[in-house]
């Protein structure tokens, strides 16, 4: 018999159903900010490249630089996903300073502690900032997901996050961490981030939600989004069979 899913669970389904429908697995191109300019100019080629949406993550602009890019490509674009990736703040207090309209945040280098404390001073954050977007953080260990969802009283924000992330994961483990966390947890949305190819696409697909990759052909050049590996990526993702 399976455990039904907890709150927090139907939160982050609930929030990701709100921005992407009924889409199995979407395609997230991440955008390496270096100056305004840039910046917006690769969310446009990624929106007419038919990407889900973007992350930006400053490389070289500071938090604050890039929350100002991020509130003009929300302007310019405001019914494509944006999120920010602030590799100089806190996940609370990229929360506490996001600009309206943006819809996820992303933390690469942390996770939220699997702590009722931790969680209440996030779902605090949200509330004061009047914001309920996606966030975006690196999975939880398998046996946390599994304790967790065992749990019978498991309170409402159990993970703090919508969407577990996985990342750094060597190619030849990814189908395997990919259905694990899926098998545990088969209601939360999951997402990947890292370099993937048409090979990892395949294997990761069928049970992730969210794939988040720079489209570089020449990942020497982080800073370029190329329209055309966007497109091919975006149409992979797309065609994926639900």
């Amino acid at each position: 018999m399976s455990t039904p899913p907890t709150g927090r669970q139907c939160a982050g389904r609930r929030r990701f159903v709100r921005y992407f429908g009924d889409r199995p697995c979407v395609f997230l191109a991440v955008v390496y900010a270096t100056g305004d300019q840039q910046a917006l100019q690769n969310v446009e080629s990624a929106r007419n490249s038919e990407a889900d949406g973007v992350f930006l993550v400053n490389y070289g602009l500071d938090s604050r630089g890039l929350l100002e890019v991020a509130k003009l490509a929300v302007e310019r674009h405001p019914h494509f996903f944006i999120g920010v990736n602030c590799l100089d703040l806190s996940i609370r207090e990229t929360v506490r300073r996001i600009p309206s309209g943006l819809a996820g945040v992303w933390t690469s280098r942390e996770s939220v502690r699997e702590s009722v404390g931790e969680v209440d001073l996030l779902r605090r954050a949200r509330e004061s900032a009047g914001w309920d977007g996606l966030i975006f953080a690196p999975a939880p260990s398998h046996s946390k997901l599994i304790e967790q969802s065992d749990a019978a009283n498991a309170p409402e924000n159990t993970y703090g996050i919508d969407v577990p992330t996985i990342q750094g994961v060597r190619p030849a483990a990814l189908k395997s961490r990919c259905r694990k966390l899926k098998s545990s947890s088969p209601d939360q949305p999951l997402g990947l981030a890292a370099a993937v190819d048409s090979i990892a696409i395949d294997e990761a697909a069928p049970y992730v939600n969210s794939i988040m990759t720079s489209a570089s052909s020449d990942h020497s050049s982080l800073s370029r989004l190329d329209s055309g590996e966007a497109r091919r990526l975006a149409a992979r993702v797309r065609d994926w069979p639900s």
